[in-house]
């Protein structure tokens, strides 16, 4: 009866565990927009990675004087991957 018990918590906290990823994943695909400022459409632009391989997100138009946007996000799941990848890509032709 105990060994059921523990089971039946095991698979619930498992549960939870995944649900709980699945949500964080939505908030940052949310967030990111697909490299689009939700604010203002301008194009997001990574500034920083942390040590842990977080992305940290700035709108281009951050410091502009016509319409400034002070949109930003932190990124730790791959919903980035294709822009990064692009820059990366960018960054080759550049250097060859």
């Amino acid at each position: 009866m105990k060994f059921a018990i523990v089971v039946v918590l095991a698979v619930i906290a498992i549960t939870i565990y995944i649900i709980g990823m699945r949500w964080c994943r939505k908030v940052e695909e949310t967030a990111f927009n697909k490299g689009v400022c939700p604010e203002c459409g301008g194009e997001l632009k990574c500034v920083d990675t942390d040590s842990l391989g977080s992305r940290y997100w700035v709108c281009e138009n951050r410091y502009s004087k016509e319409k400034p946007c002070g949109y930003d996000c932190w990124v730790s799941y791959k919903v980035d991957k294709d822009k990064i990848m692009e820059i990366k890509k960018q960054n080759n032709n550049i250097e060859s």
